[in-house]
């Protein structure tokens, strides 16, 4: 769960299925009525958010192998998001093996958190 202020200066929370945005962030001894209810990130976002950052993805290699590994992973997700019924288990493990290459690149990059709780909410297990 993360809170933040929104573009339109409401306080916004995520939490794992989806966004809620309120007056106020729910805080110790605080709660805030929820005043609209986002639905959680859909495939077609994840495409979306990949396609944007791909090549940034690809460059974080830090050798011609690993940007080759890279390019390999993200092209396969995007193959599976091709299909009728995505598998979870196909997406997942190479978004991981995405994230095991980059590291801690991830932890400060908003648009690679923002496909890690995409692949989160729709490819759980």
């Amino acid at each position: 769960m993360t809170a933040s202020t929104g573009s339109s200066g409401d306080s916004v929370i995520r939490i794992g299925g989806g966004t809620f945005t309120g007056g106020t962030a729910i805080g110790i001894g605080t709660t805030s009525q929820v005043t609209n209810v986002g639905p959680p990130p859909e495939r077609a976002d994840l495409r979306t958010a990949l396609e944007e950052v791909r090549e940034r993805i690809v460059a974080g290699g830090r050798d011609e192998s690993e940007r080759i590994e890279l390019r390999a992973d993200v092209q396969a997700i995007l193959r599976e998001l091709e299909r009728d019924e995505p598998r979870p288990a196909v997406v997942r493990s190479r978004w991981d093996a995405v994230r095991a290459v980059l590291g801690k690149v991830l932890d400060h990059s908003g648009e690679l958190m923002k496909i890690t709780e995409i692949v989160a909410n729709q490819f759980a297990a």
